[in-house]
């Protein structure tokens, strides 16, 4: 299991695995021995230095998986590898927050990031949707302009721009519904080529651009007619959302 990236942990002997060798350029990679040497004459330290460290549920699911066993839940939905590497970025935006620089990750952070994206992951979309109301709430804080990009980070970096392998395309699906459910997206907005059949959510923001009436008439009317609570003026534009359907009387 050990030339599996996101196993990280050795089942066997209960402690993180050491990676030997980085050098990936063409007149290194093949000659292993090579490689190896600086890390072999060096290896007693590691020994010495070696910690207990168990498996985390991600990398006991991965070798489970990989030795034959079967499992209906949805993260068995993706390859084995899709599986894992969503894992891994769902916990790490957990974790390092949603703008997190994947290359600055550590080996043990991404160990501790997969864990914490599998426990989300194993119970499938719907605890995936939760994950993402959190994102959303943490976003709101903000006081940034909102969109798909700004409110789910690098897992949307990631899944637009940095991979278009089609096995994440399960995982695309559920950002994607999530979005059109509880953004004030229209025909004119997207994400990953997608664009919502219908609108489901405006704010103020979006109301004011697609009929022209004034923001603060909008937050009068939207208050006067019980859209919005007494708390929801206080913020931005952006963020004060209310139905569509709801909103018939602009």
């Amino acid at each position: 299991f050990w030339t599996i990236a996101s196993i990280r942990t050795c089942s066997k002997h209960k402690t993180p695995l050491i990676v030997a060798a980085a050098d990936d350029s063409p007149q290194m990679v093949h000659d292993f021995s090579m490689l190896l040497q600086p890390f072999v004459d060096d290896i007693d330290r590691y020994v010495d230095t070696a910690q207990y460290r168990e498996p985390s549920d991600l990398e006991t699911y991965l070798e489970n998986r990989i030795n034959g066993d079967r499992s209906d839940i949805w993260l068995s939905s993706l390859p084995a590898y899709a599986g894992a590497r969503a894992c891994e970025i769902i916990g790490a935006t957990k974790f390092h927050g949603a703008d997190v620089m994947a290359e600055s990750l550590t080996e043990d952070q991404w160990y501790e990031a997969g864990q914490a994206g599998f426990e989300i992951a194993v119970r499938g979309a719907e605890e995936i949707c939760g994950y993402l109301d959190h994102m959303q709430q943490k976003f709101a804080e903000t006081r940034h302009a909102w969109g798909p990009r700004q409110i789910y980070g690098r897992l949307y970096e990631w899944l637009a721009h940095e991979t278009d392998d089609t096995a994440y395309d399960e995982l695309r699906k559920i950002v994607t519904e999530h979005a059109f459910k509880t953004l004030p997206m229209g025909s004119d907005d997207e994400i990953f080529g997608q664009r919502p059949e219908k609108r489901i959510l405006h704010s103020i923001h979006s109301a004011h651009l697609e009929t022209g009436s004034h923001p603060k008439r909008l937050r009068k009317v939207l208050r006067t007619v019980g859209l919005i609570d007494e708390a929801q003026p206080r913020q931005s534009d952006e963020r004060i959302l209310f139905r569509a359907d709801d909103a018939e009387f602009y």
